[in-house]
């Protein structure tokens, strides 16, 4: 009893004094470790170090524009101005006859007029334009499928003039097809696009070293610089360059560029054939050859150039260029006397790439019709008296003239 008494007095006298933390307290024990069964919680990261700024990356190469693609697929397409009008033989990548081909309706185009195509108001989808006997420039603008959409018409712009060329291409880089005439007394006349007329401030001359009337003229972006550029073929079988610098055909590069076969007689029909994103030169001669001239940048006679076999082309019959399966090369279309269209696909060293080439079906475009951009030489009034000879040949003696 004297023991109870005792502790209980112990108790009584300790509990105020902790209570107030007058008694030192107990150690903490060691927090119990893992069994071997037992996993470990994962250990703290530390923070992240702060990452250096990332460098700068090149710019990409332009992308390749199909061209001519007149329903905004991604395939090339053919437009033929008739007597009667417009129509469209569109792509299905093995043929002519995709949903949409036929007539198109425009509100342009008289017969004997010049035609010519690009995507003037940069939607995507290639537009038709002629140039007409009082030096206008009126534009149909493709609604996929019609060539009358909203803002076609007459365009204004300072580069019209009768007798010239017209020739289309995105010279000031902006996304939109420009127009360029090709003229005998004054020079290259460039029509840029607002998008609904050819006078965008930087229209007018513009200065190249490229260039003689009679010369055989084209155009794209053989530096691949996201900006096109003309060139023309002369009676020597030399190719000149003027390369745009946005304000002119005089940025530094042009000039004679080195070819590796463009024979004078020939026709000269431009694309980028090895889809590297430089336009190219191909030479299609009397003697059914085709001559690929490939771009390097700086000259027309890069690797894998020379002569390309094909599954499609007479001489006298009627060619144009677009990448008409989608594949990023461009290929050859040629329509021949018995209205019908062969294809020539470009494998990147060949036009004979085994799926695709040959006929292609088609109800639309028949002899005597012009496939636009093809080269000029339905036209022969600026043509020295020798090539009016060679070109006039089974198309006027077809009596295809005008």
């Amino acid at each position: 009893m004297k023991t109870f008494a005792r502790s209980l007095i112990i108790i009584l006298l300790v509990l105020p004094l902790a209570a107030c933390g007058l008694l030192p307290r107990p150690a903490p024990t060691a927090a119990p470790q893992p069994t071997a069964t037992e996993s470990a919680p994962p250990p703290t990261a530390p923070p992240a170090e702060p990452t250096a700024e990332p460098t700068a990356q090149p710019a990409p190469a332009a992308p390749f524009h199909a061209g001519f693609d007149y329903n905004g697929d991604g395939r090339s397409d053919v437009a033929v101005f008739t007597k009667e009008g417009w129509q469209a033989a569109l792509s299905t990548g093995v043929s002519f006859d995709a949903s949409g081909s036929g007539p198109w309706t425009a509100n342009l185009g008289m017969w004997g007029e010049i035609p010519f195509a690009g995507d003037f108001n940069g939607d995507g989808k290639t537009d038709v334009a002629v140039l007409n006997w009082n030096g206008e420039l009126w534009v149909g603008l493709s609604t996929g499928s019609s060539f009358d959409g909203e803002g076609s018409g007459l365009w204004a712009s300072p580069a019209g003039q009768w007798g010239g060329i017209p020739l289309s291409g995105d010279f000031d880089g902006d996304g939109r097809d420009d127009v360029l005439v090709f003229t005998e007394k004054d020079g290259l006349r460039v029509g840029l696009s607002t998008g609904r007329s050819f006078d965008a401030p930087g229209s007018g001359r513009w200065n190249t070293p490229a260039g003689l009337w009679s010369e055989q003229p084209f155009t794209g972006d053989f530096n691949g610089d996201g900006k096109d550029d003309m060139g023309v073929l002369n009676w020597q079988g030399q190719v000149w360059v003027g390369l745009s610098s946005g304000s002119g055909f005089d940025a530094p590069g042009g000039g004679q560029w080195t070819v590796k076969a463009a024979p004078w007689g020939g026709m000269p029909l431009s694309g980028d054939f090895d889809g590297d994103g430089k336009t190219d030169v191909a030479v299609f001669t009397p003697e059914n050859q085709w001559k690929v001239n490939l771009s390097s940048g700086s000259s027309f006679d890069a690797p894998g150039s020379g002569d390309w076999l094909s599954a499609a082309g007479l001489w006298g019959e009627l060619p144009t260029v677009g990448d008409f399966d989608g594949d990023g090369r461009a290929d050859i279309a040629m329509l021949n006397g018995n209205s019908e269209w062969w294809l020539g696909l470009s494998s990147g060293s060949s036009f004979d790439y085994p799926i695709g080439s040959g006929r292609w079906q088609s109800a639309t475009g028949k002899w005597c019709d012009v496939p636009l951009n093809a080269p000029d030489f339905w036209r022969f009034d600026h043509l020295t008296p020798n090539m009016q000879n060679i070109w006039e040949g089974r198309f006027r003696l077809a009596g295809c003239g005008q």
